[in-house]
C-alpha cells in the first residue's frame, strides 16, 4: 500500500469517527428512505478573526473528496447502527464538514489555527439559513458543507468552531 492509499484510510477513519462524534446534533432526523448524493456538495469556510475583517473561501470539493465523504456518510451510516430502511438526509454534508475539519486539523489548511482543536459544535441548516452567513463572534470560525440528496437537495449542515474553554 502507498502513502497516499494510507494517508487516503486514514482520512476516512477520522472522518467517519467525526460524523459519529457530532451525529447527535442531526439525530432527530433520521427517517425512512435512502438519501442518496443528488447533486454537486460545495463547502464554505468562515473565520471571524479576532482583528480585521472577516473570511470566507467556498467552492466545491474535489471529485475524490465528494466521494470519501461518501464513503464516510455510508461507514457512519452502518456504525450508528441506522436500519436497511432508514437514513438521514444531513449524513452526507456532515461528513463533508467533517471531512474539511479533520483536513484543518491535519495540515492546517483554511487558516483555522487553534480552532481545529477548540469546541465543535454542528447544526443542520434550513435552506435560508444556509444562505446568509453566519454571525460568528470575533475568534470564531464555521465550516458549512451542502451536499444535495434524493428527497433533501438543499440540505446544509454547519459546524461551529470556537476557542477550548
Amino acid at each position: 500500500m502507498s502513502d497516499a492509499d494510507d494517508l487516503a484510510d486514514l482520512l476516512a477513519e477520522l472522518t467517519v469517527s467525526l460524523v459519529v462524534e457530532l451525529h447527535p446534533a442531526i439525530a432527530d432526523l433520521v427517517m425512512p428512505g435512502h438519501f442518496r448524493p443528488a447533486g454537486a456538495p460545495a463547502a464554505a469556510v468562515f473565520l471571524r478573526p479576532l482583528e480585521g475583517e472577516p473570511i470566507h473561501r467556498s467552492g466545491p470539493p474535489s471529485v475524490a473528496v465528494a466521494e470519501l465523504a461518501a464513503d464516510a456518510a455510508e461507514a457512519a451510516h452502518a456504525r450508528l447502527g441506522y436500519s436497511r430502511r432508514e437514513g438521514n438526509p444531513f449524513l452526507p454534508g456532515l461528513a463533508l464538514a467533517a471531512f474539511y475539519l479533520v483536513e484543518a486539523r491535519r495540515s492546517g489548511a483554511f487558516g483555522l489555527g487553534e480552532l481545529t482543536g477548540g469546541r465543535v459544535r454542528a447544526y443542520p441548516l434550513t435552506p435560508d439559513e444556509a444562505g446568509h452567513d453566519p454571525p460568528l463572534l470575533p475568534g470564531t470560525a464555521a465550516i458549512r458543507a451542502w451536499y444535495p440528496v434524493e428527497g433533501a437537495p438543499e440540505a446544509c449542515i454547519e459546524l461551529r468552531l470556537s476557542p477550548s474553554a
